[in-house]
Formats: C-alpha cells, sequence, structure tokens
C-alpha cells in the first residue's frame, strides 16, 4: 500500500503488552457433524453438515513478567441436522 505513497511504515508499539488489562475480540466459523459407528454397515442415520459461526471477547490480565491470565467467553451458532426413516424406528 507504500508503493505510490510517501508515508513509512509505523513502527511497534513496544509497551503494548506491558498493561495490565488488554481486551480483544474472536469471531470465526464452524462445522459441527455427528459421528456414528456402526458394529455393522447401517446407513439408517444420516447427518446433514451445516456450519456456524462463533463469536466472543477476549480479556488478558498481565499477573507478571511470565504469566498471564485470559477469559475468552463466547457463543457458537449452529445447527445439526438429523435425517432417518421413521418407518425403522415404529416397533421401538
Amino acid at each position: 500500500a507504500q508503493l505510490f505513497t510517501k508515508e513509512k511504515v509505523a513502527n511497534n508499539i513496544d509497551n503494548l503488552d506491558q498493561k495490565f488489562l488488554s481486551w480483544g475480540y474472536f469471531l470465526g466459523f464452524n462445522q459441527y457433524d455427528f459421528k456414528f459407528d456402526y458394529e455393522e454397515n447401517l446407513d439408517d442415520i444420516l447427518v446433514d453438515k451445516t456450519f456456524g459461526f462463533h463469536l466472543g471477547l477476549i480479556g488478558d490480565m498481565r499477573i507478571n513478567d511470565y504469566m498471564n491470565l485470559r477469559l475468552e467467553p463466547g457463543v457458537f451458532f449452529t445447527t445439526r441436522n438429523l435425517m432417518y426413516n421413521e418407518s425403522y424406528f415404529a416397533g421401538t
């Protein structure tokens, strides 16, 4: 981005990690699934793979030079779909 301008690249902030408390956030994508281990090869339950997302906050407390306490509360949004033939379970 600095190719056509005369701007200099900013130096790193030296003491950024020295703060007692710092915070941030995270955002991501996920894919949840079920795994069935059958003794026989049965295809009675099918799983539809779906995608979701998650987001949350990151809180970091500097305890000393060698140790930090980090909390990451977040929420995950996703769905899982199971598909099966209802006649298979009619007798149970």
